[in-house]
């Protein structure tokens, strides 16, 4: 919270000064360096303040890379698939989609440095800190609740999809944004499957970060403008969509095999608290929707400047996070002390 605010600060005084074009290499910088000191605070602040355990991890090795990136091929093919039937239905209803990247595909922003910027932003810093927050952080914080994988699975692909609202709603329309949330839910359920089944975010990190960099290097092709790179780039994807497309008929194959097994990771559910906490969440989820939708809309209609409305929003969305976390915290330390409590008048 307050590294947010200080970067709101910081913008509005300099802002008069230093004009900040989007998709300039100034903007990708101050974007990518703004990242940076949450990915230390989250490293060795709040894990160490959390005590977030991590049972079961496992080290780095060939297999997992290998299950990692046959996983990602298929995350590639859901959200291709999702993307063609939500633009099938929604399009003739509200148009076409407005992409929320323009400003990084035409004119003076593509050159070799805003490129380069861009690959280490999407690839690396974002992923390591949406997977450290998303995957690290919460999935371990929900199961000590109570919760079981599956749900903190759920959980944490729902919020991993809406932490792009703003994005989507700022730099694009609400048919982008309508086809673009299911699309994130679902490659999280893919991280987050991942990550429980190593209980190493580096896999999770080297998924998103191969994902972002497939949308990515396109850029780098249009101002290269090289036929041969091109169709090398072309048939490179076409064998990841295969890769997917065959992941896709094991995955269901297993997936109808696993039902016969009690103990399986994924599908392990405690019965005792399971609704109760589903019906918290889903009551958690709605208010952060009608959250979102309604302060995006409400920046963008009265502040014309998209790096302050941006920051602004990321500013009260912080907050929210920061009351719902202390919330599930005070609430999990009184249930402990109820418990001891009870066990104290029995004795």
């Amino acid at each position: 919270m307050i590294l947010r605010l200080i970067s709101i600060l910081v913008y509005v005084v300099t802002n008069p000064f230093i004009v900040l074009e989007e998709g300039s290499t100034t903007y990708l910088l101050l974007l990518s360096l703004i990242h940076i000191p949450v990915i230390l605070i989250i490293l060795f602040v709040f894990i160490p303040y959390f005590k977030v355990r991590n049972n079961g991890y496992q080290t780095f090795n060939i297999q997992n890379t290998i299950k990692t990136f046959l996983l990602t091929c298929f995350g590639l093919v859901l959200g291709i698939l999702n993307l063609l039937v939500i633009a099938i239905l929604l399009i003739p209803i509200l148009g076409s989609p407005q992409n929320p990247n323009d400003f990084l595909l035409s004119g003076d922003a593509i050159n070799p440095v805003n490129i380069m910027v861009l690959i280490v932003l999407m690839a690396v810093v974002i992923p390591i800190w949406e997977e450290l927050t998303c995957r690290r952080l919460l999935i371990p914080l929900l199961e000590e609740r109570g919760l079981s994988p599956l749900l903190t699975v759920l959980a944490s692909s729902l919020i991993f999809a809406f932490g792009h609202v703003p994005h989507f709603i700022t730099n694009g329309n609400m048919t982008t944004l309508l086809i673009q949330i299911p699309r994130a839910f679902l490659f999280g359920l893919i991280l987050g499957f991942i990550y429980i089944n190593t209980r190493n975010v580096f896999y999770s990190v080297l998924a998103h970060g191969i994902a972002n960099g497939l949308g990515i290097i396109p850029l780098a092709l249009i101002y290269l403008n090289n036929e041969t790179l091109n169709i090398i780039f072309e048939l490179i994807y076409s064998l990841i969509l295969a890769l997917g497309l065959i992941m896709s008929i094991i995955i269901g194959i297993y997936t109808l095999k696993i039902y016969d097994h009690q103990n399986s990771l994924i599908f392990r559910i405690k019965t005792s608290n399971s609704l109760s906490n589903v019906f918290r969440l889903i009551l958690i989820f709605v208010g952060l929707i009608a959250f979102e939708l309604t302060v995006s809309i409400a920046l963008r209609t009265f502040i014309g400047d998209q790096m302050l409305r941006n920051q602004i929003y990321l500013f009260l969305m912080t907050i929210l996070l920061a009351v719902l976390l202390w919330f599930v915290k005070s609430k999990a330390d009184y249930t402990e002390v109820r418990k001891f409590d009870s066990m104290s008048l029995d004795n």
